[in-house]
């Protein structure tokens, strides 16, 4: 499990550079606190076996939430989806290697592969505060599980 989530935050990481990204944007895994503006958070919720006769084979139920503000010239809603389009067009590759990132300058590809499956599209999330808009998609990821 430890190694699809790291392959999964850096295949993330790498296409929304901290500067020169979509406005730089970051990821943040698994916040405890509020959303911050202009980023997606990425939370791992549950892992269970996606075929029960193969345990091996896993599945992991991830939320991905944006909580975007009004720039100069653009509103928080339209800020939001612009983000959001720009997850999915990282997304639509469908799969990625799955890598051991213990070494985070030499990763170790583990000859298997992590693949993602959408569960609709971004919902809006109702949002106090109309500086801000929250929008959030879940998705499930697939791989095979590390031996122990």
């Amino acid at each position: 499990m430890r190694y699809a989530r790291d392959s999964f935050l850096k295949y993330l990481a790498s296409r929304f550079p901290p500067t020169g990204g979509p406005t730089g944007t970051k990821i943040l895994s698994d916040p405890e606190d509020e959303l911050s503006a202009n980023n997606l958070s990425v939370t791992f919720l549950s892992t269970a076996p996606r075929v029960e006769m193969n345990a091996s084979l896993q599945e992991m139920v991830v939320s991905l939430d944006i909580m975007a503000d009004g720039t100069e010239g653009e509103t928080a809603t339209h800020h939001a989806f612009t983000l959001a389009s720009s997850v999915d067009a990282a997304l639509s590759g469908g799969w990625i290697k799955k890598q051991d990132w213990s070494n985070p300058a030499a990763p170790r590809d583990l000859k298997t592969f992590v693949s993602w499956r959408p569960w609709g599209g971004w919902r809006r999330v109702p949002e106090p505060d109309e500086r801000y808009a929250h929008l959030n998609r879940t998705i499930s990821l697939t791989y095979l599980s590390e031996k122990v």
